[in-house]
């Protein structure tokens, strides 16, 4: 039995919120236990919705505007993400976790994330000198490979084994990666969408007190030394209180 997250609705990345289309999201079920993939799938929609936040907040800042948050404490949160959506054994990811990425697609890659190209060109368009960011970015890369490490240890990937690793993404692969990790794309309004994330992130902390990590995870010391329960909780109550926020575009 296999119990996942109801489907995260986002705009596509370039596409402004839409006050007029209110999004409701179903409860979020409990995980069904030893199933990873209700972790694996859930800590990646709140990541995909951070890279929404970080590209806005990023822009709002290239057009002279004040943030609703910083890129750089949202940078630090997609590094607790990648710990808590990575949080299993490598022999669960090589049975479990990879196999299901490999029935939607033989090079099914991260690359293939519509949200973080539109993260990428805002990084390139700053260009940022903050050495807060600067330091986030670093912290972010540093617990990337440390996760990748532990799951693959051997290294490769699955676009590389598959020999696609120099194709550009194509419009079918962004949406393969949507479909697999639950993505509607459709207009949405910021507030449901804030109030989605948070609900989000605290289904993630219940998660871990249900089923806590095995060990300490190789890579965690750099983001939350103290464990991942209350970054989590943490992420909860800010994004909550961002929902509450008149704004609507940005």
């Amino acid at each position: 039995m296999t119990a996942h997250p109801p489907p995260l609705t986002l705009p596509a990345p370039d596409m402004f919120w839409d006050p007029a289309a209110a999004v409701i999201d179903p409860d979020i079920p409990p995980r069904v236990a030893a199933d990873p993939l209700y972790r694996w799938v859930l800590g990646h929609q709140i990541a995909f919705g951070v890279w929404r936040l970080i590209a806005d907040n990023l822009a709002e800042i290239a057009s002279g505007g004040k943030p609703d948050f910083d890129p750089a404490w949202l940078f630090d949160q997609y590094s607790i993400l990648l710990l808590y959506t990575g949080s299993f054994t490598e022999i669960v990811y090589r049975e479990r976790i990879r196999p299901s990425m490999m029935a939607a697609d033989p090079a099914f890659s991260g690359r293939w994330g519509r949200d973080y190209h539109r993260v990428l060109r805002m990084l390139e368009a700053a260009k940022p000198h903050d050495t807060v960011l600067r330091d986030a970015l670093l912290r972010n890369r540093r617990v990337h490979i440390a996760v990748a490490r532990r799951l693959v240890p051997e290294g490769g990937s699955l676009l590389r084994d598959a020999g696609r690793a120099s194709a550009p993404v194509t419009d079918a692969e962004f949406d393969i990666f949507d479909t697999y990790f639950g993505v509607r794309r459709a207009p949405c309004d910021r507030r449901g969408f804030l109030r989605s994330l948070a609900s989000r992130a605290q289904a993630a902390h219940d998660d871990l007190v249900e089923t806590p990590p095995a060990a300490r995870l190789r890579g965690q010391v750099a983001v939350a030394p103290d464990g991942l329960h209350q970054p989590l909780l943490d992420l909860a109550a800010t994004i909550a209180e961002a929902a509450n926020n008149p704004k609507e575009n940005v």
